[in-house]
């Protein structure tokens, strides 16, 4: 349960839209700056250590999680280690592979191959489980994948000219 502010209303519909919104502006705001800030740490300072920067990334997610329990934003569960273990693995090469791609890759490259996961994995499900996805989930990538593709052509086309 989220912390609830004195004098403010409790139900769920109230402030809503704009908690919505903040969370998406902080969200988008915080995976540009850190990809940014890994792009200048590889690039500019010449750090080759790609596991190293894995680990500084998942011990400050695991830092931030136990912080945000802490001060009570959700409750943390114990779960056994067969249950989490491959979700914990598959995570940590997520940032590997995405530390990795960064460091080799210009951050157009890196933005495009990111956003293309989606698709495949709509594609794989498909082909693989037989799983379709809804026309919410559909169209919700789609519009991802076209707003990526069109910032990324226009600043390839204003970097090249």
């Amino acid at each position: 349960k989220l912390i609830e502010q004195p004098g403010r209303s409790s139900s769920p519909s109230s402030g809503a839209p704009y908690r919505a919104l903040i969370y998406a502006c902080f969200n988008v705001a915080s995976a540009s700056g850190i990809v940014f800030a890994n792009k200048a740490v590889f690039a500019v300072h010449h750090f080759n250590f790609t596991y190293t920067l894995t680990l500084t990334h998942t011990l400050v997610t695991v830092l931030g999680m136990w912080a945000f329990a802490r001060v009570g934003l959700f409750q943390a569960r114990q779960l056994p280690l067969q249950q989490i273990a491959p979700v914990a693995v598959a995570f940590v090469m997520y940032i590997v592979f995405g530390n990795l791609n960064l460091k080799l890759n210009s951050v157009s490259f890196y933005q495009i191959s990111k956003i293309a996961v989606a698709p495949a994995i709509l594609g794989i499900e498909a082909a693989l489980y037989g799983r379709a996805p809804s026309l919410a989930v559909s169209g919700s990538v789609g519009v991802v994948c076209v707003g990526i593709g069109l910032a990324t052509v226009s600043e390839m086309e204003g970097s090249a000219g």
